[in-house]
C-alpha cells in the first residue's frame, strides 16, 4: 500500500541516489557550485551596484536625460531584473537540494512564471540593444529625419512598445520549460540524507516537439537582433568614416560636437558586440546545437560537455548583464564626468540659461537645421 502511494505521488520517474552512477550524475558538478557559490555573488556585486548608480546618474545629471540614455535606462532596468530574479532563482535551488537540473516549482504554474519571469527581462534586454542601435543609425545616418521625428512621447511610447514585444517573445516560448515533473528519491540509507526531501521537482519542455519549436524561436529572435545591429552599426561606421574639415567656427563648434556624438557612438557598439559576444555560447551551444540535434536525433553534445559549459554560458550572460556601466564609464569621458559629477557631495551647479526671446529660439532652431544639413552633404 505504501508503494502505491509512493508511485502515486511520484508520478513520473525514480532517482535511484543508492546507484553510485547515478548519484554521479545527477548531483550538481564542481563547476555548478563554483557558479552559484562564487559566479553569481561576483556579479550581483558588480551589476546591482553598478546598474543602479548609471540609474542615479541619469536621474541626477540633467543633461544625461537624452533619448539614448531612457534606452539605456531600460536596459539597466531589465539587466537588474535578470540579475535579481536568476539569483534568486538559482539561489535557492542549490540550497534547498542536492539534486542538478531540479527546480523548487511544485506546479506546472509555478515553473511558467519562473520562465516567464527570466525570459522577459532577457529579451528586453536584447530589444533595447537593438533599439539604441535603430536610434543611433537614424540620428547619424538620416538626422533631419530623426529631428523632425522625435518627441519624448515619441521615445515612450516606443519603448513601451518593445517590452510588450519582450513579454510576447517570451511568453511565445513560455512552454519550453512549463511542463511540470515530479521524481520520488531513493537516499542512501545514511544519516546525513535523512533530512533531504524524497520528491524532487523537474520543469521540462514535455514533448519533443515543444522543445524543438521553442529553440527555434530563441535562436531566432536572437539571431535577428544581432542581424539588425551588425546591419545599424556598419552603416553608422561607414558614416562616422566620413570627416569634416573646418573652415569656420561654426564648423569647428559643429566639429566639436560631432566627436563627441562618435565618441557616444563607438561606446554603443562596444556595449553591443559584448552583449552579443557573451550571450552566444547560451544561445549557439544550447539553443542552436539542442534545435541541430531535436531535428537529426543526433546527439552534438555529449552530457559531460553539457554539464560543464552550461554554468559557463550562464556565467558570460550574467556577467554581461553586469558590465554595461564599466562600458561607459571606460568609453566615454561624458560618461565618467557625469557619473562624478552625480556622485560629488559639493557639485559645482551650473545654472542653465534659458532664453524666453524669440530671436534666440529661432537662431537656435536655424543652427540645428544647419548642422543637420552639414550631415546631409556629407552622405
Amino acid at each position: 500500500m505504501e508503494n502505491a502511494n509512493d508511485s502515486e505521488i511520484c508520478g513520473d520517474f525514480t532517482i535511484d541516489f543508492t546507484n553510485e552512477e547515478t548519484a554521479k550524475m545527477m548531483s550538481f558538478k564542481q563547476s555548478e557550485i563554483l557558479l552559484s557559490s562564487v559566479g553569481v555573488p561576483i556579479v550581483l556585486i558588480i551589476g546591482v551596484p553598478g546598474n543602479v548608480a548609471f540609474l542615479f546618474t541619469l536621474y541626477r545629471v540633467r543633461r544625461m536625460q537624452t533619448t539614448t540614455n531612457f534606452y539605456l535606462a531600460n536596459l539597466a532596468v531589465a539587466d537588474l531584473m535578470y540579475l535579481i530574479i536568476f539569483s534568486a532563482y538559482n539561489t535557492k535551488t542549490f540550497l534547498s537540494t542536492p539534486i542538478a537540473y531540479s527546480w523548487f516549482a511544485e506546479s506546472w504554474l509555478v515553473c511558467l512564471v519562473i520562465t516567464l519571469s527570466l525570459d522577459i527581462p532577457y529579451f528586453a534586454s536584447n530589444s533595447m540593444i537593438t533599439l539604441v542601435a535603430l536610434e543611433r543609425f537614424y540620428a547619424i545616418c538620416h538626422p533631419l529625419k530623426n529631428l523632425m521625428a522625435r518627441s519624448p512621447k515619441r521615445t515612450v511610447s516606443i519603448v513601451v512598445i518593445f517590452w510588450i514585444v519582450s513579454i510576447l517573445i517570451a511568453a511565445s516560448i513560455s512552454s519550453r520549460l512549463s511542463t511540470h515533473r515530479v521524481a520520488c528519491v531513493l537516499w542512501p540509507d545514511d544519516e546525513q540524507y535523512a533530512t533531504l526531501p524524497s520528491t524532487v521537482n523537474f520543469c521540462v519542455a514535455g514533448e519533443p516537439w515543444v522543445k524543438f519549436l521553442t529553440q527555434a524561436l530563441y535562436f531566432g529572435f536572437w539571431f535577428l537582433g544581432l542581424a539588425t545591429n551588425t546591419f545599424m552599426y556598419y552603416k553608422i561606421v561607414r558614416r562616422l568614416g566620413r570627416r569634416l574639415i573646418p573652415t569656420s567656427s561654426a564648423q569647428t563648434h559643429h566639429l566639436n560636437a560631432k566627436q563627441v556624438r562618435n565618441q557616444i557612438a563607438r561606446m554603443l557598439i562596444v556595449t553591443s558586440v559584448v552583449y552579443f559576444l557573451l550571450q552566444s555560447p547560451r544561445v549557439v551551444i544550447f539553443n542552436l546545437m539542442g534545435l541541430i540535434q531535436s531535428a537529426s536525433g543526433v546527439s552534438v553534445l555529449q552530457p559531460g560537455a553539457v554539464t560543464t559549459l552550461w554554468p559557463i554560458a550562464i556565467f558570460l550572460a550574467l556577467l554581461n548583464s553586469a558590465l554595461n556601466p564599466i562600458i561607459y564609464n571606460v568609453s566615454s569621458p561624458k560618461y565618467r564626468q557625469a557619473f562624478l559629477q552625480a556622485f560629488t557631495c559639493r557639485m559645482k551647479k551650473k545654472k542653465e540659461k534659458v532664453s524666453t526671446s524669440t530671436t534666440t529660439r529661432k537662431t537656435d532652431i536655424a543652427r540645428s537645421i544647419s548642422n543637420v544639413r552639414l550631415d546631409e552633404n556629407q552622405l
